[in-house]
Formats: C-alpha cells, sequence, structure tokens
C-alpha cells in the first residue's frame, strides 16, 4: 500500500514537472515570436523546401517547418522575387559562383546549413553561393491557419524577420498586414 502511494506521489510530481516545463517553454516562445514581430521587418521570403502537406489544404491549428531564403536589398518586387528564386536554386542544388572557392569552405557552409534548425538566427549565404546580393538563409514554421487559403498557393510568403545571432524569422499573418 505504501509503494502504491509513493509510486503515486512520485507520478504527480512527474506530471506536474512536465507541465511547468511546457508552460515556461510556451511562454519563452511566445516572448520570442512577440520580440521578433515588434522589432524585425516584414520581408518576403522564398521558400526553397517545405514538406508535400503544407501545400495541401488542413484546416488544423498546426505548422510545417520550411526553409526560405530572404533579403532586406529594398528592390522592386518582381525584381527581388526572381534573384530570391535564383539563390534558392543555388542553395538547393549547390551551384556555386566562384569556381576558386576551397572544398573546405563549401564543406563548413553546408554543415551549418544543414545544422540550422526553427529557433536558429538566419544564416548569411557566402558570396561564392549567390555572388554580390546579401541573403539569408532560416527555417520558419508555416501555420496552415495564416496561410489565406490554409495551404501555400505560393513560392514565397511574408515573414517577420529579425537579424542578428539573437534574430529569428516568424511567419507574418499576411491577413493582418493587407
Amino acid at each position: 500500500m505504501e509503494w502504491a502511494i509513493g509510486c503515486g506521489g512520485v507520478t504527480l510530481l512527474v506530471i506536474f514537472a512536465g507541465v511547468a516545463v511546457y508552460i515556461v517553454m510556451n511562454r519563452q516562445v511566445k516572448a520570442r515570436e512577440d520580440r521578433i514581430k515588434k522589432k524585425g521587418e516584414r520581408l518576403l521570403c522564398w521558400i526553397v523546401t517545405a514538406p508535400d502537406d503544407l501545400y495541401e489544404v488542413n484546416d488544423v491549428p498546426g505548422y510545417g517547418e520550411a526553409r526560405v531564403v530572404f533579403t532586406a536589398d529594398e528592390s522592386d518586387e518582381d525584381e527581388l522575387k526572381k534573384r530570391l528564386k535564383e539563390a534558392a536554386k543555388r542553395l538547393k542544388k549547390g551551384d556555386i559562383v566562384d569556381e576558386d572557392v576551397s572544398v573546405t569552405k563549401v564543406e563548413k557552409f553546408y554543415e551549418k546549413y544543414k545544422e540550422q534548425r526553427w529557433l536558429h538566427g538566419p544564416l548569411k549565404l557566402p558570396k561564392w553561393l549567390v555572388g554580390d546580393i546579401e541573403v539569408y538563409t532560416a527555417v520558419v514554421q508555416i501555420y496552415w491557419r495564416r496561410l489565406p487559403e490554409m495551404h501555400l498557393t505560393e513560392s514565397y510568403l511574408y515573414c517577420n524577420v529579425l537579424f542578428g545571432e539573437d534574430g529569428g524569422v516568424e511567419m507574418s499573418d499576411d491577413r493582418d498586414e493587407e
């Protein structure tokens, strides 16, 4: 009997600790999102890769993660789309601009690129990959219910971007911005 009471107490303690950690983490994520929305810039982000389910209608409160490229360069929107599409293609296929770049530099960059996750700040694409344009990449959570038709219909979306080590990228709710 005492053993059962002890196990029940430990179980309750573990459940309480789990709930506490969940609450604290949710508050930290919410604070991060609010900081990025408040201090960041709303930029056009070209989608490099996204899971197939983001292209299907999903009326659920979930999300999928996608990798995007973006720049703070203030070009004409059509020109910007063209440049970002090219950068996305180069990043995905590994096409480089500078053929004299060392293999070590390429490997180090792609190692960082593969390790990048949602909570990481933007990663600048090297000049040898994209030329003189200053382009960054990041992983962003794309929420179905924030999309106009509850799925991706374009090759790009708008995100709030905060540059720097403590920066990040959060999907913009386009319905509030337009």
